[in-house]
């Protein structure tokens, strides 16, 4: 029972950060706390602002499996994106979510916070950080420095004006990685 909560745990908070916003790249177990992956067009990733997300503001919905996620984000506003996830499956909510995409003269960075139904928090401590690391194209790649912490890595693909595809990389704890693909659509 322990194990198939903290596999769920897992998944959910890989698929609700992949449907927030950002990210990508390859990262390897056992870097020692060594930078992941690679980075592709670092000086793209420094000069993304908050502006380039526009197009997230609204309803999104996707599904994966027997679970569903439905978020909702802000207009760019005062340097920042606000957004709120849910993802439930039938009868049950299983997980609530607040983020941030905040642009700051380090870059941007998103910050992820997940609540039980009750808003009881699930992460001990900070909230997930994850620094914008790459651009090419339409992606986005957002990469976790702390080793061991849920999702390792986020890309988010902008597919079309109506629709954007999230991935997000998890390691369990024996460094055995599972990856969460979601196609999103814009929901009314």
């Amino acid at each position: 029972m322990k194990t198939t909560n903290t596999w769920r745990r897992m998944i959910l908070k890989s698929a609700v950060l992949g449907a927030l916003l950002l990210g990508l790249v390859a990262s390897p177990i056992g870097t020692g706390g060594a930078a992941r992956g690679r980075q592709l067009s670092p000086g793209a990733a420094t000069k993304s602002t908050i502006a380039d997300f526009a197009w997230i503001a609204g309803r999104w919905r996707g599904t994966f499996g027997a679970y569903t996620a439905d978020a909702v984000y802000m207009e760019p506003e005062a340097n920042s994106i606000g957004g709120v996830l849910e993802v439930y499956q039938p009868g049950k909510t299983l997980v609530v979510e607040l983020c941030s995409l905040v642009q700051s003269t380090d870059g941007l960075t998103l910050y992820i916070r997940n609540f039980t139904p009750d808003l009881q928090p699930q992460e001990v401590g900070a909230p997930i950080m994850m620094k914008l690391t790459t651009v090419t194209g339409n992606s986005w790649e957002f990469d976790n420095s702390v080793i061991g912490q849920a999702p390792a890595r986020t890309v988010i693909t902008h597919t079309g004006d109506e629709t954007f595809t999230s991935r997000s990389d998890v390691y369990d704890a024996q460094g055995k990685m599972s990856t969460v693909e979601i196609d999103y659509a814009r929901a009314m």
